[in-house]
């Protein structure tokens, strides 16, 4: 499974969606995800982790461009192939589906759906919290705390996320990081507070090289409203 750059083979068909879903070109995006995961399963199977990872590329493709019901209908479908699959593999290959999940009702707004999510992820005995993206668990809880409008308890778990976080952590996490903090201002009607960060997130992302991922246009976005109301 090694990558060779070659638009004819499903790990490179699957990066270069990828990199579009990045840069939010979401029908290049879907269209280079449901090849890959087409011959991801023609290759390796229904429940292989590349098969099962492009599903889950595919689904978040599907509830950017707001087809959530496609999206849910993919996530169900990967679900169903691990069912009654218990190795630690398939535990986390379910958890990075419930991920998106997650990912797929904050999108939609659908917080119900989004509570669900998090508790299977949070859950042990039917998740292992171990996935490649550990962060996708508590950013949601902060989320899902502004959401509902408990602000104290945001910045709780957001203080909290940030004592976790090594000197070597992903950059990524730092930028959700401080993205959400600005979020949190915004709702404390600390628009100055909320633009100074802003200004730091975007030049943090600026020396980090970040230039046209979808978190960056995320970050501008917010930044800019900041800036509007401050």
């Amino acid at each position: 499974k090694n990558l060779v750059i070659n638009a004819k083979n499903a790990p490179s068909r699957h990066y270069l969606g990828t990199v579009h879903l990045e840069v939010g070109r979401l029908d290049e995006a879907a269209t280079q995800l449901r090849s890959a995961h087409a011959m991801f399963t023609q290759q390796y199977g229904r429940t292989d982790y590349d098969t099962l990872a492009a599903l889950g590329s595919l689904a978040l493709a599907s509830a950017r461009r707001e087809r959530y019901a496609a999206a849910v209908d993919l996530l169900a479908e990967g679900r169903s192939a691990l069912q009654g699959k218990t190795e630690r593999k398939h535990l986390a290959m379910a958890a990075a589906l419930t991920g998106r999940q997650l990912q797929t009702a904050m999108l939609a707004g659908d917080l119900e759906a989004a509570e669900a999510a998090l508790s299977l992820l949070s859950d042990p005995d039917v998740s292992d919290p171990t996935v490649p993206n550990r962060h996708v668990l508590p950013l949601a809880r902060i989320d899902l705390s502004m959401h509902r409008g408990a602000l104290g308890q945001a910045r709780a778990l957001l203080d909290s996320y940030r004592g976790t976080m090594t000197v070597d952590a992903p950059s990524s996490g730092a930028f959700a990081a401080q993205l959400l903090q600005l979020r949190l201002l915004l709702a404390g009607d600390d628009a100055v507070g909320a633009a100074q960060v802003g200004r730091d997130l975007l030049r943090a992302m600026q020396e980090a090289g970040v230039t046209t991922t979808w978190e960056l246009v995320t970050a501008q976005e917010w930044a800019a409203v900041a800036a509007a109301e401050a």
